[in-house]
């Protein structure tokens, strides 16, 4: 430890730390030719207990609240990854087979075949919702061969855990500088923080452009002029 300089700023990011990361499912729209108990059950299906993931825990456990029939034997499923942004699960129901999605809006309506209009249409409907601070999955799937259909949106909420805001109070105490900033899903995550006692500080994608951002130690952390130039750096105040 005597390498590490003693008023060494640190950052350090952990993925829903403020999270209680018990998902509940809040409220569901259906696509026109659906239910809202088609989205619960497609949701379901495409969802795999085995792995843990709290969102597909919550669909599971909706599924089973509504009694909606999820007893199919599964062909294939692929969990959600960053690339694909998406869980996937073919079904067998006795002699035919369905194609379950659920996962990012815009992912799941393109793989659906929809119209930039209606993408549109339909992520300013969820911007609605995720400024109450819920998350926006869609839901979409596909009998045998046929095309992919969206089923509908299904709207999730984590609520904060219940030390954070006393875990945050403690370390202003201690003179730590509490901060938070978004690259994505922003409408929800201010409404968590305000929920924590803490301000919506940033949204790093304005970090480019604008002026700087001053951070503790003396250091602020630099911007593009324009669009296209160099990326931000850190630097000292001194530094124009």
């Amino acid at each position: 430890m005597s390498a590490v300089p003693v008023a060494l700023p640190v950052m350090f990011t952990v993925s829903s730390a403020l999270g209680s990361m018990d998902l509940s499912l809040k409220l569901v729209q259906a696509e026109p030719g659906f239910g809202e108990d088609d989205v619960i059950e497609v949701a379901a299906l495409a969802s795999n207990e085995a792995n843990e993931d709290p969102i597909d825990l919550a669909f599971l456990r909706a599924a089973v609240a509504k009694q909606a029939s999820v007893a199919t034997r599964t062909l294939s499923f692929q969990p959600f990854s960053a690339t694909t942004r998406r869980t996937e699960a073919v079904k067998a129901f006795g002699g035919r087979t369905v194609r379950c999605v659920q996962g990012a809006l815009r992912t799941v309506a393109q793989a659906a075949d929809r119209s930039p209009q209606d993408i549109n249409e339909l992520e300013e409907r969820a911007n609605a919702e995720a400024r109450k601070g819920e998350r926006v999955l869609a839901v979409a799937k596909a009998d045998g061969a046929a095309p992919l259909q969206l089923v509908g949106l299904a709207y999730l909420y984590d609520a904060p855990r219940p030390d954070s805001r006393s875990l945050i109070d403690a370390l202003r105490r201690l003179g730590i500088q509490v901060n938070a900033c978004c690259t994505r899903d922003c409408e929800m995550a201010e409404k968590t923080l305000l929920a924590v006692t803490l301000a919506y500080d940033h949204d790093v994608r304005d970090c480019f452009l604008g002026p700087p951002l001053h951070l503790s130690h003396g250091r602020r952390l630099g911007h593009r002029t324009k669009r296209g130039a160099q990326r931000p750096t850190w630097r000292q105040p001194s530094d124009t």
